[in-house]
């Protein structure tokens, strides 16, 4: 014979073990950054110049519970570095720059950087899209999967960085620079 009460207890205490140990997530909230950033350099073929730039920055964040915990999070990452045409897209003679994923962190409230992805954690692509006009000078255009995590209750943002570096045996100073923009606290 079935004994129901020890049936019903055995599925009550899985259900108990499942709800701990896999992952809750709740609906996300997209967070988005992005700035125009501005370096003088000066070469004595072309004299002073202006390197003119942007980035944008796209996540998802979302709270969660696992095993115990609460936690934050960000993930599906999009990151790209441009220059579009009103910013100056200069000749191949006189060069634009290169510019890279530095790293993207996830920062609290006491500005305390909890975790962080760099640049080996991006390939080619995005998962968003955008909208740019026509001409536009592209460094890279990266998407990342990888969740940046913390288990702790805070206020947290994330701050996109990125090196811009010129050609050092023409522009002085070269750089490199780090350029960073945050986005809004979640």
């Amino acid at each position: 014979m079935i004994n129901y009460r020890k049936l019903l207890l055995i599925l009550v205490f899985l259900i108990l073990i499942i709800v701990s140990v896999i992952p809750f997530a709740y609906a996300s909230t997209l967070i988005t950054t992005g700035n125009n950033f501005s370096h003088s350099s000066w070469s004595p073929d072309w004299g002073i110049k202006n390197f003119n730039y942007s980035f944008s920055y796209a996540g998802d964040a979302f709270s969660g519970y696992e095993a115990g915990s609460y936690y934050e999070a960000v993930e599906n990452h999009d990151f790209y570095a441009y220059k579009t045409p009103s910013q100056i897209i200069w000749p191949p003679e006189v060069g634009n720059g290169s510019c890279s994923i530095y790293r993207v962190e996830m920062v609290d409230s006491s500005n305390n950087v909890d975790d962080y992805l760099t640049s080996s954690a991006f390939q080619n692509g995005n998962i968003r899209g955008y909208i740019l006009p026509g001409g536009t000078y592209f460094y890279f255009v990266k998407k990342s999967t990888y969740w940046l995590q913390v288990f702790a209750s805070d206020e947290y943002y994330v701050k996109a960085k990125a090196i811009f570096e010129l050609d050092s045996d023409q522009w002085y100073p070269s750089g490199p620079w780090i350029d960073s923009s945050s986005t809004s606290t979640f």
